[in-house]
């Protein structure tokens, strides 16, 4: 037998890690949609919420112009600036510089209309006359955050149960994919078994054959071609070992063992013993007990 590594044909664990790795990265995948999805989702939800609080910033958007306006032609009167309980303001002038500012958040989008920053929505407004130089009206209130914990709760709960859903699915259409391969597989396997078996007959025949024949009353032609049919007799016998290593004991049990190198190396260079005299080639060998008390080697390896 050749050298063998730890050759382990399992195809319930091949299956089990091949299902394994196509799952996650399936789940990888849905997670990837599902995030993308809800962002949008998202996006769209506060985009709803901000047209329906755009109407109530607008009506107290021409409410708060209607004060500046006021203020603005009686100023030696109120010399104020107005307040309402129910929102928070600001003007600024045509360089967006600030005049006056009740609001609690001090970063201002002028490029939008209707924004959200932190716990507060704001409303930007340009009244048709500058009105106190006013060229922007700036209207706050606080965002309550309902909208958001329902968006958020419908995420979560839609987003989980799709996942389960979408990873149900792609377990069993993994399975479907892989059976046709799993089916062939097993074919061959049987196919390898059934065929090993049948090479057991001829293969031992011929070494056995090969072994009663006298090379010695044989002319060196015909010695020649004994020694080819022997090289390839005994290369057969070693496929044939390996299959049957490979597929009916199926598992290497590793166990450390001390082993004598000098009586291994004699082994293979009888087995091309062979090859070498039908190309003219002597092997000579100078080798030593290479297995001392002092010096054991354990090697974990198979070796024909």
């Amino acid at each position: 037998m050749s050298v063998l590594k730890d050759l382990d044909i399992d195809l319930t664990k091949s299956e089990t890690r091949t299902l394994l790795g196509f799952i996650v990265l399936y789940s990888i995948l849905i997670i990837v949609i599902l995030s993308i999805s809800s962002f949008v989702y998202f996006k769209s939800q506060k985009d709803l919420m901000l047209q329906q609080k755009r109407q109530v910033l607008q009506e107290y958007a021409n409410d708060f112009m209607f004060r500046i306006k006021d203020l603005h032609v009686n100023f030696d009167k109120y010399q104020f600036y107005p307040r309402d309980e129910k929102f928070n303001s600001a003007i600024y002038d045509s360089d967006k510089t600030l005049i006056f500012s009740t609001l609690k958040s001090k970063d201002v989008e002028f490029d939008e209309v209707a924004y959200t920053s932190g716990n507060q929505i704001h409303f930007i407004n340009q009244p048709e006359s500058y009105y106190l130089g006013a060229k922007y009206i700036v209207i706050e209130i606080p965002d309550d955050g309902i909208w958001e914990n329902r968006v958020i709760n419908q995420i979560a709960i839609y987003s989980f149960a799709m996942f389960i859903f979408m990873v149900i699915v792609g377990y069993f259409m993994s399975k479907l994919f892989i059976k046709p391969m799993k089916d062939s597989l097993h074919l061959l396997d049987r196919f390898i078994k059934d065929t090993t078996h049948e090479l057991n007959t001829p293969v031992s025949a011929i070494m056995q054959n090969i072994e009663m024949i006298n090379k010695d009353s044989l002319d060196e032609k015909t010695i020649k071609k004994i020694n080819r049919i022997e090289i390839g007799a005994k290369t057969i016998s070693n496929i044939y070992e390996d299959l049957t290593f490979l597929t009916l004991k199926n598992k290497l049990i590793s166990q450390n063992e001390r082993l004598n190198l000098s009586s291994i190396i004699n082994q293979r260079a009888e087995y091309f013993k062979s090859l070498a005299l039908s190309k003219k080639i002597n092997i000579e060998l100078d080798l030593q007990d290479l297995l001392q008390p002092q010096t054991g080697i354990s090697l974990d390896y198979c070796f024909g």
